[in-house]
């Protein structure tokens, strides 16, 4: 992994941290926001939420074109879940899609709402 992304990741993981910034999440509007920033910071709340019934509005974030938002998505993922099936934020388009079906089909066992893409 490039050093400068490993150096924004931890940034922003620490950010949240010490700035209290990943409490529960605001606003599903936050999550479909243009700007990745806030995306990120609400991804990160939804995962701190300990509420699984989040898990179909953070699922369409693993296909964001921001690599940052699919971090974070994957964070919050795993964090809420225990698990990431076999989801990697740096993995190619095509993998990325086929685990993130796999996140839509997780939901529906859990008879969630259907994610759909933002």
């Amino acid at each position: 992994m490039n050093r400068h992304l490993v150096e924004i990741l931890l940034s922003c993981a620490l950010s949240c941290a010490f700035l209290g910034a990943c409490g529960s999440i605001d606003s599903g509007a936050k999550l479909q926001s243009p700007d990745a920033n806030t995306r990120m910071d609400a991804l990160l709340k939804a995962g701190n939420s300990a509420n699984e019934n989040t898990v179909p509005q953070i699922v369409p974030a693993l296909q964001s074109e921001d690599p940052l938002v699919r971090w974070a998505a994957q964070q919050s993922l795993e964090k809420l879940t225990g698990t990431t099936l076999g989801y990697g934020w740096s993995d190619s388009p095509n993998k990325r899609a086929a685990a993130t079906q796999k996140w839509v089909e997780w939901c529906k066992n859990k008879n969630l709402s259907t994610p759909t893409a933002s």
